[in-house]
């Protein structure tokens, strides 16, 4: 899939991702030419219009497009090319992922959740298109994203249900529902601290963790896969340590979103300090790549993008905000 050049008006929104894609790097076969691609493939899914609930599809493609990194499907390309699979053969997938990952934002930033305002630089869809219209473009995402993996004619029916199977794990009571209920309903700060680390790792790690769908898509099997999934986990529970650190010592600009939003929360930064954070956090990193490194992939371009990955967190640590 060749990135579009026709879509000036379309991708001038991926600015912010333009921008982190040429901080990270890479040569030639570049993070930069797989973000233009899974941004061009969001775009091509994006409901254009809708006959019966056009504001419904404008406040999906709003969501959809806003400037990101693409991380989450990063991995699943950066996985699977590591192994050989070809960008095309797993397109879908990776795009599934951000899907899910776009709606479970829409959720998180709703007044009954978080009461976010802005996310990636942008109004949160509720503000702008109302709680309801909101909610209804993230249970139409998720649906989306089930269907596409189902519609990919490059895997085979098994891999497919694999997929799709790992996926609905990711969203459910195994993932992302029971990460944020434990988040929102944890109010004793003795079980916070117990659970902190859980609820990184169903509320972030879970999609991150779609590492694995690279590897199933190379038909591996067993203890890569495990270490896959693993590896992906670790990652998230770093990012999710990072985002709080942004949230306590950044500032909208860097972050991209409200900040100091999560002062009233037992975070890792909350019950350990910044100085602790990030130590626990460099540790996790550190720990996935030694995951990937049991599995000899450790000098590949996952490997190098998800270092690039931590070192952009890091950089939203800065602020000229009080902390």
């Amino acid at each position: 899939m060749v990135p579009s050049k026709a879509m000036n008006g379309v991708t001038s929104k991926f600015d912010t991702a333009k921008l982190f894609a040429a901080s990270v790097g890479f040569d030639g076969q570049s993070v930069a030419v797989l973000q233009d691609v899974v941004n061009t493939a969001l775009v091509e899914l994006a409901p254009r219009e809708a006959r019966l609930a056009s504001e419904l599809a404008e406040a999906i493609r709003y969501s959809l497009l806003a400037p990101g990194k693409r991380a989450r499907a990063l991995v699943v390309l950066l996985s699977a090319a590591d192994m050989g699979v070809s960008v095309p053969s797993v397109i879908q997938p990776a795009c599934a992922v951000e899907l899910l990952h776009t709606a479970s934002l829409v959720m998180d930033d709703l007044p009954c959740m978080d009461n976010a305002h802005v996310r990636r630089g942008l109004t949160s869809a509720h503000v702008r298109f109302g709680e309801d219209t909101a909610i209804l473009a993230a249970i139409t995402m998720l649906s989306d994203a089930y269907g596409l993996v189902a519609r990919c004619a490059t895997l085979d029916a098994h891999c497919k249900t694999d997929i799709i199977g790992q996926l609905s794990a990711a969203i459910g009571l195994d993932g992302l529902a029971a990460g944020q209920h434990l988040d929102l309903k944890t109010a004793d700060e003795r079980e916070m601290a117990s659970r902190v680390e859980q609820i990184y790792r169903l509320k972030t790690g879970a999609l991150f963790a779609a590492a694995w769908l690279g590897g199933r898509a190379a038909t591996q099997e067993g203890v890569v896969l495990a270490t896959l999934h693993e590896f992906g986990m670790k990652v998230g529970i770093a990012f999710q340590a990072y985002d709080d650190l942004a949230d306590r010592l950044g500032s909208m600009e860097t972050a991209g979103k409200d900040v100091r939003a999560d002062v009233l929360k037992t975070t890792l930064v909350a019950l350990e300090g910044a100085n602790s954070a990030q130590a626990r956090a460099d540790e996790t990193f550190e720990d996935a790549l030694c995951d990937l490194a049991r599995i000899g992939q450790d000098k590949g371009r996952l490997a190098h993008f998800v270092v690039e990955l931590r070192d952009k967190l890091r950089s939203r640590m800065v602020s000229d905000a009080p902390a």
